[in-house]
């Protein structure tokens, strides 16, 4: 895969006009590799992870990226002054390969936890 940027952007504040105060919400945001490439129970290894404040866009820059399944955790802490149904944001990932996108958010409703814990071990690792 090469040298590969994950980021993530919000809308932009000119669609926000009408929200008195407007501030971009913070976000957590990390990125890891499935060892077995299918499940996190296969183990997982921490590629990287930020946790941002008040920017449109964040980036995750990532070098050597080997071929394989990865995850991408997002999950932004919304100003509460942003209505919910412009609660939305991209994800984009920059690189010389070819990146299939698949939204797995309804398997990890359940297992955010499990998730996490996994990826923080796989940080100290």
């Amino acid at each position: 895969m090469g040298n590969n940027t994950f980021s993530i952007v919000q809308r932009d504040k000119s669609e926000f006009l009408d929200v008195i105060n407007f501030r971009y919400s913070s976000a957590r945001f990390i990125v890891v590799k499935l060892k077995n490439g299918e499940d996190i129970d296969g183990g997982i290894e921490w590629i990287s992870g930020k946790q941002e404040s008040f920017g449109k866009e964040y980036y995750i820059e990532c070098d050597n990226l080997k071929k394989g399944k990865y995850y991408c955790f997002i999950e932004y802490d919304w100003e509460e002054n942003i209505p919910k149904e412009k609660r939305v944001f991209n994800l984009c990932c920059y690189g010389a390969s070819d990146i299939k996108y698949k939204d797995e958010t309804a398997h990890f409703i359940n297992t955010k936890e499990k998730f996490l814990k996994k990826a923080f071990l796989a940080k100290l690792d």
